[in-house]
């Protein structure tokens, strides 16, 4: 808490707002300024905390199927609660991504596991200056990585972009001003070589020409490893039976 905070916290709001009344005008102004800036320092320090509260409060996804499916086209991170337990999916993923090294997570279609993983990289671009590497089975695939990043910075309150802008903001890249970066490249085994991500995300690993090719030219650099794929046979599905 700051020291602004710790000293209004000695008045009453009744008598706090006696004291902002006998303010002349621009006093006021600078007052409600300095209680702006007061929350939108709280609100950033729990942003960086916790990744899930700042996907799900401070930014919005956006679904393309949002018509055909009957939902909003932008909304916040959701809820995927398992029957008589407190913490949902995303809790326990999220918790998993902030402590091991190497995630191997199986996926279906709407466990929007793909999005908590671009979340995750784009949470410790913007707050922790980390380098993430998406690598997917084409171009395009990968253009759409990069697109979820881009939806998760720019569905962001003004204030929250404007401490934290961007330098580079293209189709495959994403660089804010003061470090983080957020790449996708398509599938091939020399492309991860030049790369030395914080972050390394192999998505649809199942379906990644090479994946334990891939795997072993990022293990030596990457300092965490998260592969995802649905259901299909081969390296990925052998490493999540081990």
């Amino acid at each position: 808490m700051s020291a602004i905070a710790e000293i209004l916290q000695e008045f009453s709001p009744d008598i706090l707002g006696a004291l902002v009344e006998r303010l002349e005008p621009e006093e006021q102004g600078e007052f409600f300024r300095l209680m702006q800036d007061e929350e939108h320092s709280l609100i950033e320090e729990e942003c960086k905390a916790k990744p899930l509260y700042w996907l799900r409060n401070h930014t919005l996804t956006e679904n393309e199927q949002y018509q055909k499916e009957g939902l909003p086209f932008k909304a916040p991170f959701p809820f995927k609660p398992y029957s008589g337990c407190e913490r949902d999916y995303y809790d326990l993923l999220f918790e998993h991504f902030a402590i091991k090294p190497k995630v191997f997570v199986p996926k279906s279609r709407d466990m929007m596991t793909s999005w908590s993983a671009v979340g995750w990289g784009s949470h410790q671009g913007q707050f922790f200056k980390a380098t993430t590497v998406a690598q997917t089975e084409s171009e395009d695939k990968a253009k759409q990585l990069v697109k979820y990043a881009h939806i998760l910075y720019h569905n962001q309150p003004e204030w929250l972009k404007a401490k934290y802008p961007l330098a580079t903001d293209s189709t495959l890249y994403l660089e804010w001003r003061d470090g983080g970066r957020f790449f996708g490249i398509p599938c091939g085994e020399t492309k991860i070589r030049i790369h030395h991500p914080t972050i390394y995300i192999m998505d649809e690993a199942s379906f990644l020409p090479g994946a334990q090719a891939l795997y072993d030219a990022a293990h030596p650099v990457a300092g965490q490893i998260i592969a995802i794929s649905s259901a299909g046979e081969g390296w990925f599905m052998n490493q999540c039976s081990r």
